[in-house]
C-alpha cells in the first residue's frame, strides 16, 4: 500500500508539473500541496513503521511501542486539514470567520 501510494504521488506530481502556460500558478500551489501532502504522508508511516515494527517491542518511559505506532499513523490524518487550511485561501477566509476575525 505504502508504495503504490508514494507512485501515485509523484505521477500527480509529474502531471501537474506539465500542465499548460495558463494554469501554471494554480497548478504550481497544487503542486506544492500534494508534495507537502506526500512528505508528511512518508515522514508519519516511515516513522510508524520503524516504531511499530523495526525497533523492538519495548516500553518507553511505560509507553508501548504500538501506542507511538498508532498515534503517529493518527497524526498523519489529523494534519491533511491543516494543510489544506494553510494552502487553501477559501478555506483559510471560512476558518477566520468562523473564528470571528
Amino acid at each position: 500500500l505504502f508504495p503504490s501510494v508514494i507512485i501515485s504521488n509523484v505521477i500527480c506530481i509529474v502531471k501537474l508539473f506539465k500542465t499548460h502556460a495558463q494554469t501554471a500558478a494554480s497548478s504550481r500551489h497544487a503542486t506544492i500541496t500534494v508534495g507537502i501532502l506526500s512528505f508528511l504522508f512518508c515522514v508519519f508511516n516511515l516513522a510508524a513503521i520503524l516504531v511499530g515494527f523495526v525497533l523492538p517491542k519495548v516500553k518507553c518511559g511505560g509507553v508501548r511501542s504500538e501506542l507511538v505506532m498508532f498515534t503517529l499513523l493518527g497524526l498523519n490524518s489529523a494534519c491533511n486539514p491543516a494543510v489544506y487550511i494553510l494552502r487553501k485561501a477559501a478555506m483559510k477566509d471560512h476558518l477566520r470567520s468562523l473564528l470571528g476575525k
